[in-house]
């Protein structure tokens, strides 16, 4: 039900889309498998990074930053067609722009599991091509 003239947003991640789509990732790297084992490992080297600055940001209620890190998550984790991750992302940039971050703790946690479960299907994938 929208509020104050605003519509309101899902702050749940949806639970039937996919974790990862492994057609559309092969499709953006041209089948080039070498080229994805270099994407992903260059993902899963710098998404610990951002997700413990995003976390501090939480925890330090600095909306802007939230905002833009989350924003950045969301943008690597779409290249992976990622839809549970991008989602919550997502709803955590839209927190942090609007500076409410009241649930952004309860967002993050589960932007956390996602992530770890991203990451091992990245992991699997990677070495399965």
């Amino acid at each position: 039900m929208p509020t104050n003239g605003r519509k309101q947003e899902n702050m749940e991640a949806p639970v039937n889309l996919p974790v990862l789509d492994e057609q559309a990732i092969l499709e953006r790297v041209d089948g080039n498998r070498d080229l994805l084992r270099e994407i992903v490992a260059l993902f899963l080297e710098a998404y610990p990074r951002q997700q413990a600055e995003l976390g501090a940001a939480i925890a330090r209620g600095r909306a802007e930053e939230v905002a833009r890190v989350a924003h950045a998550i969301k943008g690597s984790v779409a290249f992976f067609a990622s839809g549970p991750v991008v989602e919550l992302a997502r709803g955590l940039e839209m927190m942090g722009r609007r500076g409410d971050l009241v649930d952004a703790q309860s967002r993050f946690d589960a932007l956390e599991a996602e992530l770890a479960q991203l990451a091992g299907a990245l992991r699997r994938f990677a070495t399965d091509q």
